[in-house]
């Protein structure tokens, strides 16, 4: 007699599994609760394969007219302002140690709806601002490299005011005379990172300082990294693809398509015509003498034997898709091809850019101004946001789990009942001693702690006996269903 357990709790209904021992026309609506997990089954795995082709064949951008034109282009604007700064034209004295200047960095997305606005750090994984300036050499120092430029000890036709010791500046040399005699000095340096745990948003950064004269800088932009998204392709690739960056999907496929275009794959009949030109080659080269002819032939026997054996989803490399892939290798696997493009992309590099912070003028808003693509950025896939669940709603759901949990229970106890008695009406006697052996040996067990010590246990010759396996699991069994074990 089969004994059953009881039924595993699920998350959906559809999840439960049916004994077969259920009879469908005895049990109500058990042939329409199989009919759902069978169409719920097949349901999921149309879904998936829908859900795989509609990824492969789409495009990226699945909607591209319900974009407004440059809408993925941010415009970073640097520029200056400078307060209480003496002109020569001004009738007021100002006060020259009271000079200020405040350099801003700010970032506006084109085409940017009212609904939908998009602050400019959401752009940004970080921002480093690094003050120069140019530091003159000291005196002293001046003076002995001054001493140390090489001397002509010939003397010049002409007159002797062409004999110039260092103190006076050609136009040839006026560039290294300025890199040789100053240097740039980090005087001031502000950094600025993306922290998730304590996110900000804002429009722009604003650095005020004091000063009175211009003020070199070198400004250094880090955009997001998207996952799978933007990378920067090596220059060899860049000419395949036509295209300096993009995605890394692009570049596979891009290559494969040129595989596909140029006839790169090693089939049976690449194969037999690559070993027909080489026949032909060798005889033309090895024509001279006969020895020379022995050794062709035995080349090309070992050549016909190592290419009969090409692998599958072999390609075939030309003299472009070498230097792409930047290998010497004239066979590889598709796989291997695949694989190396990841070593032919990089991260998008940081936009770096030096700016002169001007306090001759009022304000410098449009005269550096900076276009960036960050499509990229805009249209990755993001994750649904997890919407509040009521706890009322939660309540409902989790009577109805434990209402489902009771009637499956309910049901298995009744298949019980009905096994019992379809076997009783068919078998009477047979399944009556059976019940009554196996009542028997359930109270055997239930009192086996009253006459058997644990030392006796042990010691006992049940378990070297081979016949009894099956009570012993049926003991074991009977212990489990009643927690004693």
């Amino acid at each position: 007699m089969v004994r059953q357990t009881n039924p595993i709790p699920v998350t959906y209904p559809t999840d439960a599994y049916i004994p077969t021992y259920l009879p469908g026309d005895r049990v109500s609506n058990l042939a329409d609760l199989k009919k759902l997990i069978e169409m719920d089954s097949r349901l999921d795995l149309y879904l998936t394969r829908r859900r795989l082709d509609t990824s492969i064949n789409l495009p990226t951008n699945t909607k591209p007219n319900d974009r407004a034109p440059n809408s993925g282009t941010l415009r970073i604007y640097v520029y200056n302002t400078t307060e209480n700064h003496t002109r020569n034209d001004s009738d007021s004295l100002a006060d020259p140690g009271k000079t200020t200047w405040t350099l801003r960095i700010e970032g506006k997305l084109l085409h940017e709806s009212a609904e939908e606005k998009h602050p400019f750090s959401g752009f940004l994984e970080g921002i480093a601002i690094d003050f120069k300036k140019l530091k003159p050499l000291s005196r002293k120092r001046k003076h002995d490299s001054l001493l140390s430029l090489p001397l002509s000890l010939q003397q010049p036709d002409g007159n002797d005011a062409d004999i110039a010791m260092g103190d006076e500046d050609t136009g040839e040399n006026e560039e290294e005379d300025d890199d040789d005699e100053s240097k740039k000095e980090i005087v001031d340096a502000l950094e600025w990172n993306h922290d998730e745990n304590n996110a900000v948003e804002f429009d722009g950064i604003d650095i005020k300082r004091q000063g009175k004269e211009n003020l070199k800088s070198s400004i250094t932009i880090q955009l997001k990294s998207v996952n799978s998204g933007k990378v920067q392709y090596s220059p060899n690739l860049a000419r395949l693809i036509g295209m300096r960056t993009g995605s890394v999907k692009d570049a596979v496929y891009s290559i494969y398509k040129y595989i596909l275009i140029n006839n790169l794959f090693v089939t049976e009949q690449t194969k037999s015509q690559d070993n027909a030109n080489d026949a032909e080659n060798n005889n033309e080269n090895n024509s001279n003498t006969s020895d020379a002819d022995d050794d062709g032939d035995d080349d090309d026997e070992g050549g016909d034997a190592s290419q009969d054996k090409a692998e599958l989803g072999e390609v075939r490399l030309d003299s472009f898709l070498q230097k792409v892939l930047n290998t010497k290798a004239t066979h590889v696997p598709l796989m291997n091809v695949v694989q190396s493009i990841n070593t032919l992309v990089s991260p998008l590099p940081p936009i770096k850019l030096d700016y002169t912070i001007d306090v001759t003028k009022d304000t410098t808003y449009g005269a550096t101004i900076l276009d960036v693509d960050v499509s990229h950025i805009l249209h990755q896939p993001q994750l649904q946001p997890q919407i509040p669940k009521d706890e009322q709603t939660d309540a409902e759901d989790a009577a109805k789990l434990r209402e489902i949990t009771k009637l499956a229970l309910q049901l298995n106890s009744s298949a019980q009942k009905y096994q019992f008695l379809h076997e009783l009406s068919l078998h009477p006697r047979e399944t009556l001693t059976h019940y009554l052996w196996s009542s028997k040996q359930n109270e055997l067990v239930l009192q086996g702690d009253q006459y058997f010590n644990e030392d006796a246990a042990r010691t006992s010759d049940i378990y070297s006996n081979s016949n009894d396996d099956r009570a012993l699991m049926d003991n074991i069994s009977v212990l489990y269903s009643q927690g004693r074990l």
